[in-house]
């Protein structure tokens, strides 16, 4: 090892491998290259939300109301919209990150070969969030088709696309970055394998996990369920992944108690309700909603919400209570503006809702 490391970085040295200079020079710099190597793992102080998740194309369609069997109506819009669980968070996370220096978003996901994938990258690098270590699949980029309703209220088909095509080795690259992040953000958008692998290795590694439940209507496997440390359902996702009403305030919290037995952290949004953050020792933390006047979509708020949570927590400025005023103020401003990405506000838009209700 020591003869073909020392030809390896002294390619110019005419020195017989048996002289004293030449191990001296070769002891000397491959104890140099040592130390360097374990000083650079030591003492890495990057910050970065690692998100690993979906990205789609949002195709999204104005409707009265919702068509009933057989029926055929009329809608507006047919927008191309970035979207995605995964790159929307990543986006929201990135637009905040300029508030906390030192903190940077890195996304992870598979994007398609068509005509959505430009424009899905060229948005999610001008909001400062780095797809180093993403992929390209030879398929189509995933979609969504975002029915949406009067009121801002929407329903939402799936095509899953390039988002289930994940390279076999997929994990010699992912993993390794996972280790470098101070928080790591997971949906259900993308297989269940990809979320266990790097759930368990994150946990190994004492970097949190944040699970968005949205995605799958199925209930997540014990597996990765073991290694998150906060599940962040909706309502609906919290009532059908525990088959219990939340209905009433005693009906959430029975529901949630219930979840805390999977789980350290339970963050849940309400809508208009605002959101809780239940540690399973202490009464929860609540975070009423921010009025919003106009509410245009509501498609990507609890993305929204999620991201810029996550960014508040992961830098270490914030007390929790402030992580989530600040996600509110954040979403508050998402529901305003048409489009799931489109809408993730940068650091000052959210500072105008902050200031609006000081």
């Amino acid at each position: 090892f020591e003869r073909a490391f020392a030809f390896s970085i002294l390619p110019n040295l005419r020195l017989d491998n048996k002289s004293p200079l030449f191990q001296h020079q070769t002891n000397h710099l491959l104890t140099r290259h040592i130390l360097s190597a374990h000083t650079s793992t030591i003492t890495n102080d990057e910050k970065s939300i690692f998100v690993v998740g979906s990205v789609n194309a949002d195709i999204v369609v104005s409707i009265p109301r919702l068509p009933v069997g057989g029926e055929t109506l009329l809608g507006s819009g047919g927008q191309v919209l970035p979207g995605g669980k995964g790159a929307n968070q990543a986006v929201a996370a990135g637009r905040l990150a300029s508030r906390f220096p030192g903190l940077n978003v890195k996304f992870c996901g598979v994007f398609g070969s068509d005509v959505h994938a430009p424009m899905l990258r060229h948005t999610m690098t001008g909001a400062n969030v780095d797809l180093k270590s993403s992929f390209d699949s030879p398929g189509p980029t995933g979609q969504a088709m975002i029915l949406l309703q009067p009121g801002g209220e929407n329903s939402i088909v799936l095509v899953p696309g390039a988002n289930h095509d994940w390279p076999t080795d997929w994990k010699a690259s992912v993993l390794p970055e996972v280790e470098k992040a101070k928080y790591v953000m997971l949906q259900r958008e993308i297989p269940d394998e990809i979320n266990i692998a790097v759930a368990r290795h994150a946990k190994a590694h004492d970097i949190p996990v944040l699970l968005d439940l949205g995605g799958d209507d199925t209930s997540p496997p014990d597996s990765l369920m073991s290694s998150v440390d906060i599940c962040a359902p909706n309502e609906t996702e919290l009532q059908r992944l525990m088959n219990m009403p939340t209905t009433t305030k005693a009906e959430i919290t029975s529901a949630v108690q219930a979840l805390l037995k999977r789980v350290p952290k339970v963050l849940l949004t309400l809508g208009t309700e605002g959101s809780l953050l239940y540690n399973g020792t202490n009464e929860p933390i609540a975070q009423p909603r921010f009025m919003v006047k106009n509410a245009v979509d509501t498609t990507g708020a609890g993305d929204c919400f999620r991201g810029a949570f996550a960014t508040a927590v992961a830098s270490g400025e914030l007390k929790t209570q402030e992580c989530l005023r600040l996600a509110a103020a954040a979403s508050a401003h998402c529901v305003s503006v048409l489009g799931a990405m489109p809408s993730m506000p940068t650091s000052a838009q959210v500072d105008t809702v902050l200031a609006r209700s000081a």
